[in-house]
């Protein structure tokens, strides 16, 4: 038997070549931090609005006040989207050093 001095070097089949984003891996870790803030502002605003609109509707169904706390929850709802929104947008920027007063 003769062996071959020669090692040829095999990629894996399953093995998927990512190009790389334009800026290079700053960027795609940019949007791998925007992501993970998207989905997790998602989730909170899905808590946020689905809660006092709910309590809201089953409180008007047990008082009988048809509107009412339907209305205010859905006031808190909007002031909760707000806040949730803003406190995203600010650690996603404290994270990217991005102040958002800086001229372009």
């Amino acid at each position: 038997m003769v062996k071959n001095s020669v090692t040829t070097k095999r990629t894996p089949t399953n093995s998927v070549t990512v190009p790389t984003p334009a800026g290079g891996p700053k960027a795609k870790n940019t949007q791998v931090l925007f992501n993970s803030a998207a989905i997790g502002m998602s989730w909170q605003l899905a808590v946020v609005v689905l809660v006092p609109i709910v309590g809201g509707y089953k409180l008007d169904l047990r008082f009988h006040s048809s509107p009412l706390w339907t209305l205010i929850g859905l006031a808190l709802a909007m002031i909760g989207m707000i806040l949730v929104v803003r406190r995203t947008l600010s650690e996603f920027n404290e994270i990217t050093n991005v102040d958002p007063k800086e001229p372009k």
